[in-house]
């Protein structure tokens, strides 16, 4: 007997969500350097005030990712982390390739 998979619109979308969540939560959690990049990231998004809220933007988990990486690739590792070090509030620095995202983020 043929059997028929009924898979609805809602549950590619939830699949598709938990696979972009696994691969934020992958790309967060194993770097190719020593590890120090999420954090980076993580704590600029806290100077800038942002909030990582997926019940507002279901496409987060994408925006994250990719934010990610181009932390990742960023070649201006050395003043982030000087920046960081000192005062968390205050302006995302022009060399961030993540700015304008970071920004966009809700308060």
């Amino acid at each position: 007997m043929d059997s028929v998979i009924n898979i609805t619109l809602a549950d590619a979308m939830a699949a598709m969500l938990f696979l972009t969540l696994a691969v934020m939560i992958f790309l967060l959690f194993r770097w190719q350097d020593d590890g120090s990049r999420p954090l980076l990231l993580k704590r600029m998004i806290a100077r800038a005030g942002g909030r990582l809220d997926a019940s507002a933007d279901p496409l987060l988990g994408e925006k994250l990712a990719s934010a990610a990486r181009a932390c990742a690739g960023c070649k201006s590792r050395e003043e982030c982390e000087e920046l960081l070090a000192g005062n968390l509030d205050g302006e995302i620095p022009e060399y961030c390739p993540n700015r304008r995202w970071i920004q966009s983020l809700p308060a």
